[in-house]
């Protein structure tokens, strides 16, 4: 007979779970590795844990709209009373047409889903960027596919004006002006702009729209710290030009220096070196400097905005004035300290900059420059005569005869403005005036 030869079974071992902490993106990655390996029947679990856990986001992302949503409709109604009460029926008509089309699912916040009927979505699912921490690494950015609706609503319930809780925008958070679709759409319509009237609506309409994501607490803060830096920036750009004028008389260079000369270029470096720390500290960039400043770079944002963005205006004149000093006329005559100091100047402008494109405020800025204060005048009139004068806004303001003041309002209703409040300066106006009517 034959003998049978008994060889031992091969066990395929079964594809080992994956870890309940996984996110998304890891779990993608794994799915993949194990595909490229051929152990598909490890991929076919990843793709079960990828399905449900998408379908848990959704879910947590649709109960956020549907609160969300809830929100803003009382939010509308309490308005709507308030306009009535006010007797502003246009406004309340407004209102009341927003939350019908808000109940009827036809506004731009979806109306909550059923949980036992399945909708379909009426636009095709495009993908977007969800962001996944990893523990390999920093944040990376996995593409996963969500309709537009859900992501867009998943944004506005994190940024909500109508949400009813106190909340402060931090570094943390979502910008609201690059996720905001209103706020998105007034900076689209920048370009649009083409003179000073358009542009004070539409910067009405932009600070409104933008303080409504901010904790009104850090407000005042936050325009408290602008102003102080006012007056730093103010007495520093005054020597400044004491500087230049040393050097312009031949008092502060490579062939002569007097004493006055060497010590207002010392007195200068000591203000450089302040001026750049407080230029530093006024834009709080992390949480703990947000809670120890009362506001964040939110709130300073829309001060620099209502402002016209005016002392970024010195800033920038101070920057080239010790850029010639650095390159051309103190060569020779600053020492190595006083010369780096002088760098880290234009490298703190640098930041600045960087810091208002990465708010999404650098275009607001230059727009404010083209329609600024220096477009600004008192217009008026003689009534003899019949002859028109104006004076600059941002001149009076330079020379102090102008200040910006708080509105003494209750509630949210905080507004700035700029008044003359001393008599002295009041004369010095009017001196102005006779001067621009030749009187």
């Amino acid at each position: 007979g034959q003998r049978s030869i008994h060889r031992p079974i091969q066990v395929v071992p079964a594809p080992t779970p994956p870890s309940s902490t996984m996110s998304i993106e890891e779990l993608i990655a794994a799915k993949q590795k194990a595909v490229e390996e051929e152990d598909f029947l490890l991929a076919a679990e990843l793709k079960k844990q990828i399905e449900e856990a998408q379908a848990a986001a959704d879910a947590e992302n649709d109960e956020a709209a549907a609160a969300e949503l809830k929100a803003k409709i009382e939010a509308l109604t309490l308005e709507k009373k308030e306009a009535v009460e006010n007797e502003d029926y246009l406004r309340a008509a407004e209102l009341k047409k927003e939350i019908e089309e808000l109940q009827q699912g036809n506004g731009s916040t979806p109306a909550k889903k059923s949980s036992t009927t399945k909708s379909t979505p009426s636009k095709k699912p495009t993908p977007i960027k969800m962001k996944m921490k990893t523990h390999d690494g920093p944040t990376k950015s996995v593409s996963t596919t969500s309709t537009s609706s859900v992501s867009s609503n998943t944004a506005t319930s994190l940024l909500s004006p109508e949400r009813k809780a106190p909340r402060r925008t931090s570094s943390s958070t979502l910008n609201p002006i690059k996720a905001d679709p209103k706020l998105k759409s007034l900076i689209d319509e920048l370009n649009d702009v083409n003179s000073v009237r358009t542009f004070k609506t539409w910067k009405s309409s932009f600070l409104n729209r933008f303080e409504d994501f901010l904790d009104e607490a850090g407000s005042q803060p936050a325009q408290d710290a602008y102003n102080a830096f006012r007056v730093s920036m103010k007495k520093f750009s005054s020597q400044v030009a004491s500087v230049e004028q040393f050097v312009s008389k031949g008092d502060l260079g490579v062939d002569r220096t007097t004493v006055k000369g060497r010590n207002s270029l010392n007195e200068m470096n000591k203000m450089l070196v302040n001026i750049i720390e407080e230029e530093q500290q006024l834009i709080p960039a992390k949480s703990a400097q947000e809670k120890k400043r009362g506001y964040t770079k939110f709130h300073l944002g829309a001060v620099l905005v209502r402002d016209g963005f005016l002392e970024y205006h010195s800033m920038n004149k101070c920057c080239e004035v010790l850029t010639h000093f650095k390159d051309v006329t103190l060569v020779g005559v600053a020492d190595k300290q006083q010369i780096e100091e002088l760098e880290n100047y234009a490298k703190s402008m640098k930041r600045f900059r960087d810091i208002m494109a990465d708010l999404g405020l650098y275009e607001v800025m230059l727009k404010c420059w083209e329609f600024g204060m220096d477009n600004e005048e008192f217009i008026f009139v003689d009534l003899k005569t019949g002859a028109i004068g104006g004076i600059s806004i941002k001149e009076c303001i330079d020379l102090g005869y102008v200040h910006t003041i708080k509105n003494e309002k209750t509630g949210s209703d905080v507004g700035f403005r700029e008044a003359i409040t001393d008599d002295e300066d009041k004369e010095a106006v009017l001196g102005l005036v006779r001067e621009a009517l030749k009187l």
